[in-house]
Formats: C-alpha cells, sequence, structure tokens
C-alpha cells in the first residue's frame, strides 16, 4: 500500500527510494506495491527487446505504473541507433495504448526524438529528464514537452540562469540516481525562482497530477485527489 502524504513533494524519476516522497521509481522488471513506478526498456537494453516485452507489458498494466520509462535514443552508448529507434517507437505504441505518459532518455538525439514526435503525434505527454543542456530549451518549450530538472540545478550555473525561462507549467523535479534528497532541489529551485518552497510545491504538484493521471487510481484507497 502506497502512503499519501499530507504535504505532498513529487519526485518524477527516481532509482533510489526516499521517505517523506511521492516519488516514481524506476522498476527493475519487477512490480512495485508499495510505490508508484515506471517501466521501460532503457535505449542501452534495446537489444534485448524481444526478450523483455512482455514483462514490459504486464508490468504497464498494475496500477502503480504510471508512467513508460525511461526511454529514448542514446548516440554515445547502446546498439545502434535504428535498433534503439524501433524500441523507442514500439514503447511510445504502449504509451498511446495505456494512456501512460513517457520518460524521455536523450543522449545527442535530440533532432530524432523530435522527428518521431511529429510522425507519431502522441497525445500522451512526453518528460524530458535530467534536463541540463540548456540550449535545447526553446525546442523543448515549443514541443511542449515536460522539463524534468535534477541535481544538476545546485552546481550547473548556466541551468541555474535559464531556470526562469522554463514556464512553471512544464516543469518538474527528480533525483535520478543521485543520493541528493528531492527536497535540496526544490529549495535550491525555489530561491532561484523567488518563491517561497510552498509556492513551488504547489506548481509541481498541479504539474504532476495533470501529467501521470494515473496516480490517483493507484492511491484511491487512500481518499487522494
Amino acid at each position: 500500500m502506497i502512503n499519501i502524504l499530507a504535504s505532498m513533494i513529487f519526485d518524477v524519476h527516481s532509482h533510489i527510494k526516499q521517505p517523506e516522497t511521492i516519488q516514481i521509481l524506476q522498476s527493475n522488471e519487477a512490480i512495485l506495491d508499495d510505490s508508484f513506478f515506471s517501466a521501460g526498456i532503457h535505449p542501452w537494453e534495446s537489444a534485448q527487446f524481444n526478450s523483455k516485452i512482455k514483462g514490459l507489458v504486464k508490468l504497464a498494466e498494475h496500477e502503480h505504473c504510471i508512467a513508460i520509462g525511461e526511454c529514448g535514443l542514446d548516440k554515445l552508448t547502446g546498439p545502434s541507433l535504428d535498433i534503439q529507434q524501433e524500441v523507442f517507437e514500439a514503447q511510445l505504441l504502449i504509451s498511446e495504448q495505456l494512456q501512460l505518459p513517457v520518460i524521455i532518455h536523450c543522449v545527442r538525439s535530440f533532432s530524432e526524438i523530435v522527428q518521431i514526435r511529429k510522425n507519431l503525434n502522441p497525445k500522451q505527454p512526453w518528460i524530458f529528464h535530467g534536463f541540463n543542456k540548456t540550449s535545447l530549451l526553446d525546442k523543448l518549450i515549443s514541443e511542449d514537452m515536460m522539463i524534468s530538472i535534477g541535481a544538476s540545478i545546485l552546481n550547473n550555473p548556466s541551468l541555474q540562469e535559464c531556470l526562469n525561462q522554463i514556464p512553471n507549467q512544464n516543469l518538474l523535479f527528480e533525483t535520478d540516481n543521485s543520493e541528493i534528497e528531492i527536497k535540496a532541489i526544490y529549495q535550491k529551485a525555489a530561491a532561484l525562482k523567488q518563491l517561497t518552497l510552498q509556492e513551488l510545491e504547489s506548481i509541481v504538484e498541479q504539474n504532476f497530477k495533470r501529467t501521470f493521471k494515473k496516480w490517483t487510481i493507484g492511491s484511491k484507497e487512500q481518499n487522494c485527489y
């Protein structure tokens, strides 16, 4: 059973469980009964698609699975881009069929991902996770993608400088594989945006609920929103 907190702070992509936080944990091929989770085939593992696809669909259909991913394209690591693209597109179809948003992994492949987006015209939200390449910001905003910021905000001056250029309605936060507490990321972002922590939490809460609509199904026994 998932415990929903009275004061809610959201971490949309994490590999490490943290207390006092509503997280979307990356599942390692297992159903997480006490957490919300995402399920996906990472581009580095695209060559294993045939052996993983049935398990992925089973995970994605679970009530606590509220996103597909992380998935995407990576030109630095993994099998050929053709294989990665085929596996990515297959997961996008699952996303559309199950009406789940997608957590995007993108390394030096943004133009290819945008072209796939234009070709498929998906209806589900896409979350660009681990955003720190500020040169992509205008394109991400024009594509109306959700932008998830992690621990880089603590020590990346260019990311800090562009934070206020991100529309509030596109903003999310994550810890990914960092052991830094999500609250530290929120506190830094709130200071940069000249907001109180409570004001920023409220903005992200609304973005989270709008993006991950299935989360209320997985938590209905706690009389959540």
